[in-house]
């Protein structure tokens, strides 16, 4: 349940990159990992 629950995550961000990316770099970058957790942009692209 929680890897769907992040995979959700990945693909409602709106940045462009592939869902593999974005684990890449919320891996190297812990502002971009929060920036996922918090759902930021996600409202926005609605």
């Amino acid at each position: 349940m929680l890897r769907r629950l992040t995979l959700s995550l990945l693909h409602a961000h709106p940045a462009k990159l592939s869902i593999a990316k974005k684990r890449f770099a919320a891996a190297l970058d812990p502002s971009f990992l929060e920036e996922i957790l918090r759902g930021d942009g996600i409202l926005e692209k609605a």
